[in-house]
This record gives C-alpha cells, structure tokens and sequence, in this order.
C-alpha cells in the first residue's frame, strides 16, 4: 500500500521535500521589488478625470471608502496567485503620499477583513472567492455615516475589487457592481463633491456605472501583486504622471462582444461529460470587434438576451477603446501656435512657449552634417555612401550613424536630413554619389545600420527622398511611372527596412510626382504604405519646394505631410475645423518625433531688431542660394498654372 501511495504522490513530495538552506538573495529581491512597482507605475491607467479632479494636492483629507479599500486584492488564485506577507496596501500607498485620511473609516469596524477561502495557505492549490464583501451604504452609520464623513472632507476615494482565477471563470453579474456596491457609490455621489474610484481587477469591468453616478475620476489598478499600490499614492499625488494604457477594450455592457453568446458552459449533446466553445467571432476578437462593427454599421441582436445594438453608435457602446489612457499633461497650442508650427520652415523649427517646445535647428546631409546657412559647422566630410555600401560592413554604416549624432550634438543640431536611400538605377544620375547601390537589399541593410546609429544616439533622421526620385533633370516637373512590384521590391524597400529596423522617425518627401499626384501629397504613399503598413511614427516634411508646390499645403497635410520646407511664405488655411484637426495631427506627428530625440535648444539672436543684420542676412541668402533659384520658384508656380489652365 505504501508503494502504491508514494506511486500517486511521489512526485509531490519530491516537490515538498526539496533540501538545502534557503539563498541569501537580498540584492536580488530589492531589484524585483523596484522594477515591480515601476511595472505598476507605468501600467496604472487613469480612465476618467473630468474637470481635472486628479491630481490631489498632497497633505489633503481624504474619505478612504470601501472594503477592497481596506481589504485590496492583490493577485489572482491558482497558478498565477503570490504572496502577500509584506504587502503595501492601499492605505500605506496614500499616507505615503502625503494623504490625511480619515482616521474614523481607517479605524471602522465596517470593513473589518473578512478570510477568504484558503487564505494563509502556503502550499497547494487555493480555490478561488469571489465573494463580494462590500457593506450597504446603510451600514455607514455614526461616525462613518456620509453626512459626518462630508464634514471632514469633500473627496471621498471608493475601491472596487475584483479577483481572477485558475480553474473558474467569472460569473456574469461579477463584472458589474453589485446592489451594495451602486448603493454606496450613490451615496457618494450625493454627498461628496469630487468622487474618485479606483478599479482593483485583472479583468476589464462593465463600465456603466461611470455614467450612471457622474464619477470624477476612475483609475485602473489592475491586480499590482504586494508592492505595485506603492505606485497609486503617487499617481493620486501627480508626483508620478499615469502612462498606462489599457490592454483591453472596455465597454459599458459586456454583451456587446460577440464571445458573450458563447461563453461559459455549452453541453456537448452527442457526447456525456463533454463541453464545448466555438470561436464563432474568428479573427474580430476585442477592438477588431468593435472597429469593424462601427465601419460596417452593423446592427446585430444579441440570441442570448435580445438586445439589439446599433455599433454605429460607438461611443455609447465602448467606454474606453484598446490603448486608451489619459495623463495630467495639458498643452495651451493656440490655432496661430498650430499654423505657425507646421508652416514653411528653413532648416528650423519654432519655439512654443506654450509647451516648452525650443526652438531647434536641423542640417543636411547624406556624407555629414551640411548647412548652407553656417558656415561654422564644427564636422567631418565622409566618404561618398556608395563607398559605404560596398564596403559590405555595417557596423560602418552604424558608426557613421552614430558619429554624426554626436557632432550634431555639438553643433546644437537636432535633425539630420539624412540617409538619402534612392536606388542608383542608372550610372548617370546625378546623386548617386548620395545613394547606397542599385541593389535595393544592400541599400535597406546599410540604411538600418547607418538609421539606427544615428536614432540611438539621439539623432532625428529625415530619410528621404521619398520616393522614386533618381533623377535630376527636371526633378521638380517630371511626372515618374512605375509598376507597383518595382516600387515596393526595389524603390521603396530601403525607406521599410530602415523605418521597421531601423527606427527612423523623420522622412523628406521628394520634389517630384509619382503619377499624376506631387510626392509631398501623396496620400496612399504618406499614410497608407509608410504610416499605415509599416508603423511609421514621427514627423514628414517635404523636400525644398522649388516649384511652388505650397499652393497644395493643405492637400498635403491632409495626405500626411507634417511641415514645409520652403520660404514662400505662405501660412496655412485655418478656416474649418478640419483645418485644425489636420493642424493637431501634425503637431502631435512632429512632438512625437522630438520626444524620442535628443533635443538641442538653439538660441536665437534677436535679428528682428537689426535692420542691418536682416539686410546682410538676404544678401547672404541671395548669394549662397543664388537668385536663379527665387527666380526658379516664382517660374515653376507659373509653369503649373500653366499647365493647369492647358
């Protein structure tokens, strides 16, 4: 018998019995813990803040309310459940934080822990509760009845909890508050002026009850493990600015989702003891679902309970999408700042005061940094990039990279437009001393190699010149054809490879068309192939506009382009509101790409107030731009017109 016993729970025991003395593992545990809470600092999203209710001022009292207040939910049961024996709990997190809280709740009986299935367990599995404890709002009597709570403070905090667990699944009604829960939430709402509740689950909840009780503030917490509530007293505090964003859709009633008409047990009928799920939704799982339902406009009824939903009706269907998350941050951009951010630039962008946004200077070129407006570039010339490419090395290509990013530091450079990554597709073109090879796999790798030393080190890179520009003669009038397999394998695959590979934030469009359409407002090439198939994220600004091209400005930010380069001084349209969303695409496009970047606030010399130093500063344009190219814009805007008219 003893031999049939250790044959069933051998296993186990070698298991339980492991020997030796435990590790001294203190520096290891210290590193765990830190990088445990900093996985919930960033993780924490805040859901709703309206009227900018968060964050609180520390030193501020607070009505702490609630069971899983007291009571937080740590981990899940099963295989994913931790121990919580120096756990730091919500109360410790908010006094932490500078919080008063009120002393009368902290020390109520109300909420007094209530064990939990298998609790204090240290081995075996644990079974799951998913009990809610929450008390009536009628509970809160005496000296925690919501009239003497309101006198001691206006804010009252309320925590929802919910567990997870191996081996069962959530019961429907679990993911909506229960009656206690809208009871004291309503209460709350009567008698507090600024209502903040945090949201302790792993699992996505119904979210109605946000609207349904005009909630403040909503914070998602998830199930942060014993150390990660360090995070939410500073994310109250605004000492620590929330980052997260939601790795799930949420919505206001569950059964919107398609899966919840096959979810749970399903009988099998043809075979005893046996269930079955039948993954009807196929690939329209969470927002897939729902994106798609609004595009087609679908209107679909639930079999289950009857419910007929319009999805076009999105907003009152998702509460809040997949990669959703607000911060504290809030910017002051006026319509002019828009317009004046994404307007024509020379080799520079605007200071913004109103976001603390420097005024930055950019520089050319493919063989090191270039200018032809500073003549005191402290550089180094390299050697021509074909030389580059044949040398089959790209741990070359990165050092170059790696090495202009450096001098553009101390130059006070913040933008390099650079690689240039056309295709030498005749012995003749003019700039392929600028260009890798007329191999477009060679060119993709090189332009990885020489992106990604330069965006590592902090350089924006500007590659250009997209696209098919391989020709000189009349490159700003010639009208370029191809087949589109040519286009993607051979013209287009070093721009992908250095984008997807190399992380390339920064691309100059080229001066010519691509068909009927100019390069720099070419919607399928800007925002459907870079931006969309490829993830591209930063800011596209066009090649230098020799031929009037600004006159379709704003067909070209509504293609994607994000700023200008050219000196016509044209200022963009601001006469709708679309006008001003493609404004604010831009704008974000364009700070999106300096977040990443090594910034280099320039200085700039006050030139308005020096008549001569304007003066000197034209003729100094004139000479090194030569008057052949103003006089070259003025007849390309006429040439246009011309053809347009013929």
């Amino acid at each position: 018998m003893l031999n049939g016993v250790l044959g069933v729970f051998g296993s186990i025991l070698n298991s339980v019995m492991v020997g030796g003395e435990t590790p001294e593992a203190g520096d290891t545990l210290d590193r765990c813990r830190e990088l445990a809470f900093r996985i919930a600092e960033e993780g924490m999203v805040l859901l709703e803040n309206k009227d900018d209710a968060l964050p609180l001022e520390k030193g501020e009292k607070v009505n702490l309310i609630g069971y899983t207040s007291y009571n937080p939910v740590y981990s899940g049961t099963g295989s994913g459940f931790v121990t919580n024996d120096d756990s730091i709990d919500i109360v410790h997190s908010l006094e932490s934080a500078g919080f008063v809280l009120n002393p009368e709740l902290v020390k109520s009986e109300l909420f007094a822990h209530i064990a939990s299935a298998g609790e204090g367990q240290s081995m075996g599995f644990i079974e799951p509760d998913f009990s809610n404890h929450e008390p009536v709002a009628s509970a809160y009597t005496g000296a925690v009845a919501f009239d003497q709570l309101a006198d001691y403070s206006d804010t009252a905090i309320i925590t929802f909890g919910r567990r997870g667990s191996e081996n069962a699944d959530l019961a429907p009604e679990y993911q909506d508050l229960s009656d206690n829960e809208k009871s004291v939430l309503e209460a709350a709402r009567a008698n507090f002026s600024k209502v903040i509740v945090l949201v302790n689950s792993g699992n996505a909840m119904d979210m109605q009850w946000v609207r349904d009780y005009d909630v403040d503030a909503v914070i998602w917490t998830g199930l942060p493990g014993p150390y990660g509530f360090e995070a939410l007293g500073r994310i109250l505090s605004g000492e620590v600015n929330p980052s997260g964003s939601l790795p799930d859709t949420w919505v206001y009633d569950r059964t919107s989702n398609p899966v919840s008409e096959n979810f749970g047990e399903q009988v099998a009928a043809n075979a005893a003891g046996r269930y079955y799920v039948d993954y009807v939704e196929g690939i329209y799982v969470g927002y897939k679902w729902y994106e798609t339902a609004f595009a087609e406009g679908a209107v679909i009824t639930n079999t289950k309970n009857g419910k007929t939903l319009d999805f076009t009706d999105y907003e009152n269907i998702v509460a809040y999408p997949f990669g959703y998350g607000l911060n504290y941050t809030s910017f002051e951009m006026t319509v002019e700042e828009l317009a004046d951010f994404a307007k024509e630039t020379m080799y520079n962008t605007n200071a913004i005061d109103s976001i603390g946004k420097p005024f930055t200077v950019d520089a050319d070129g493919p063989l090191g940094l270039s200018s032809m407006f500073k003549s005191n570039l402290v550089s180094v010339a390299f050697p021509c990039i074909p030389l580059l490419a044949g040398s089959f090395n790209t741990e070359l290509a990165y050092g170059m990279g790696a090495d202009v990013a450096e001098l553009a530091v101390l130059n006070g450079i913040t933008g390099w437009y650079a690689p240039a990554m056309d295709t030498h597709r005749f012995a003749l073109s003019g700039r392929n001393f600028e260009y890798y090879s007329e191999d477009a796999t060679l060119g993709a790798l090189t332009a990885v190699a020489e992106v990604g030393g330069a965006r590592e080190n902090g350089l924006v890179t500007f590659i250009k010149h997209f696209a098919l520009n391989d020709m000189e003669t009349h490159r700003e009038f010639v009208h370029t054809y191809s087949n589109e397999q040519a286009i993607r394998e051979i013209y287009l695959k070093p721009f992908e490879y250095a984008v997807k590979r190399g992380g390339a934030n920064g691309v100059m469009t080229s001066m010519n068309y691509i068909g009927d359409t100019y390069a720099g407002a070419h919607l399928n090439l800007i925002t459907n192939v870079l931006r969309g198939e490829w993830g591209f994220l930063g800011g596209v600004l066009t090649d230098m506009d020799q031929a009037g091209e600004v006159r379709s400005f704003e067909t070209s930010l509504r293609a994607g382009v994000d700023f200008w380069l050219g000196y016509s001084g044209y200022n963009p349209v601001v006469d709708s509101d679309a006008d001003i969303y493609y404004l604010q695409r831009a704008a974000h496009n364009h700070l999106y790409q300096l977040a990443s970047a090594n910034v280099q606030g320039a200085v700039l010399m006050p030139w308005k107030q020096d008549v001569n130093m304007i003066t000197g500063a034209l003729y100094a344009l004139a000479a090194v731009c030569g008057v052949s190219m103003i006089v070259r814009i003025g007849r390309g805007m006429k040439k246009r017109k011309e053809q347009e008219a013929a």
